[in-house]
Order: structure tokens, then sequence, then C-alpha cells
């Protein structure tokens, strides 16, 4: 039995006469009567009730048949509906890496912006390490990450999200903090807290490039694996932190984050997938970002 004779037992219980029944499906009439008798034949069960004389009815077991055949070929529709959607990226899942840091610039604003364009895509956010993104990836775990640059990995592509600057992170009640800016050399006795290079090696030799500009020698006091933890290590007053400005975006009791006047380097983001990955939700993903940076 095929999808076809569904669609014509459909329009024959509908129509309850074979004329108008063929009529309406574009046959002959014989046909669709043999084609009927078949169907019957094969369900071991008579559908329609076709005494001479009297009018066609539904059998019991036509009933039946009706019900299941209208549920069978709405679920076609259905998932037929949901496969042209996820062919076009409108819905299925997205997995994207982002470092902790990340968590409160541009990134949340471009993932909040996605769902609410694509209600149907399910996005699943993982913080990782830059490096942990890369292995991620070349495992297909991730279908995208956001990354600080440079990558160890060949076989990415990558599309610029957003440059910014780096800020310094001290207690409120350091005397640094009643500055509108601090310089680096203003650091060259303070404890600065930081990670370890392995977890984010591009924005740490970044940092350190910065203090190297300005002849400052980094007291590293302590180093922690996410930022967050490192900010609250400043609250507690161990030390100062140099972090990437969307990090001021973290609010917190007894932190302050002052500009580094001194200070040039632009902290990157990266947005990155696997060369030739084809994936439809992702793909709009990445559009978005273009689009995104075409702005004026």
């Amino acid at each position: 039995m095929e999808l076809h004779h569904l669609r014509n037992f459909i329009a024959v219980a509908e129509e309850l006469n074979f004329r108008r029944a063929a009529e309406r499906l574009h046959i002959s009439q014989p046909p669709l009567s043999v084609q009927i008798g078949q169907m019957e034949a094969e369900l071991g069960a008579r559908l329609l009730d076709r005494s001479p004389g009297a009018r066609t009815r539904l059998t019991s077991a036509g009933a039946v048949f009706l019900d299941e055949a209208r549920s069978i070929l709405a679920s076609l529709d259905a998932a037929t509906e949901r496969t042209r959607r996820a062919a076009r990226g409108e819905c299925g899942g997205l997995s994207i890496g982002l470092t902790s840091s990340m968590a409160h610039g541009v990134v949340p604003s471009l993932v909040r912006d996605f769902s609410r364009a694509h209600p149907g895509v399910e996005i699943r956010l993982s913080e990782l390490t830059t490096a942990q993104q890369e292995k991620a990836l070349l495992a297909r775990t991730l279908d995208l990450a956001f990354c600080y640059p440079p990558l160890e990995n060949a076989g990415f592509s990558t599309q610029l999200v957003c440059g910014e600057g780096m800020v310094l992170a001290l207690p409120d009640s350091h005397p640094l903090a009643r500055k509108r800016n601090v310089k680096l050399i203003d650091l060259q006795r303070e404890a600065v807290l930081t990670f370890p290079r392995h977890l984010s090696p591009g924005f740490y030799d970044l940092m350190i490039a910065a203090f190297s500009r300005a002849f400052v020698s980094p007291r590293i006091a302590e180093e922690a694996t996410q930022l967050q933890t490192i900010i609250a290590l400043v609250c507690a007053g161990l030390g100062v932190a140099v972090v990437p400005e969307s990090m001021s975006g973290l609010a917190r009791d007894g932190v302050q984050y002052r500009p580094i006047a001194d200070s040039k380097s632009v902290v990157r983001t990266l947005l990155v997938w696997r060369n030739g990955a084809a994936h439809p939700a992702a793909d709009r993903f990445i559009a978005m970002v273009r689009k995104m940076q075409r702005r004026p």
C-alpha cells in the first residue's frame, strides 16, 4: 500500500461517491474502484458498504482506517515541513562555544537576536577555553565557537565579531580607583591576578605585550581558570586584574573598572567554524554576524 492509496481512500470516504471522488482526484472511476477493492483485500476488512441501490457508507473498520490514514498523512506533512525548515536553518539544534569573559559582551546579544529571529533553533551554549573550543570543533561537538586569536589548528574559517580594549579591575578601596584612567606603569608594584597562559594564549600574550611596551614587568600574584574567579579575588583585595573591556559588564560590589590610558591593545573576538561545515542553522548565524559587521 502506497501513500497515494491513502489519499485516494480519504477522497472516497469524504465524498462517499466514487464518481465525485474520481473527479476530485483527476482519475477515472473504474481504476479507483479497483484500487479500493485491493486495499480491502490487503487489509482483510471491508472499508466501504457499496450495496447496490444504496448510498456508499463507511463501515466501522473504514471509519477507523480513515482516522489512521489522515493521521499518517498529517504526520508526513509535518515531517516534510520540519525537514524543509531544517534545511533552511529555521529549526534543529546549534551548539556554540564561548569563553567565560565573553558572557558579558556582544556575544550574548548575538545569541539573543538569533534566538528571537529563529525560535525553532535550539541553541546549546558551552563555556570553554579557546583550546577546548578548537578541540570540540574538530570533534564536531560544537558547530560554532567564539574565540580569541590566534588559533592553534588549521582547517577553520573565521569572522571578526568585534574588537575591544582592556580595562583594569581593582578593589573600590584601592587608591587607583579614584582615578578616571590608569596607566600600566601604575601597576609596577601591584599584585596582578590572571589565568594560566595555556587557557587563552592569545589574550594572555596580548596583555603581556601591553606591559612590555610600557616597560613594566607585571608581578603575577595568583592564577585562576575563570575570569569570574579572578574578579572575585579582586573583590577580596588580593590584587588587580587586566581584563577585556566587556568584563566591566560584570557588576560586582567592591570592584571598580578603569580604562587603561596607555594600552592600545585590541582584544579581538572571532566567530570560528570548521572549513566546509554544512549546517544550515550555523550558516544563518554566520550570515547574521557578517551582516552586523557590514553596518556603518
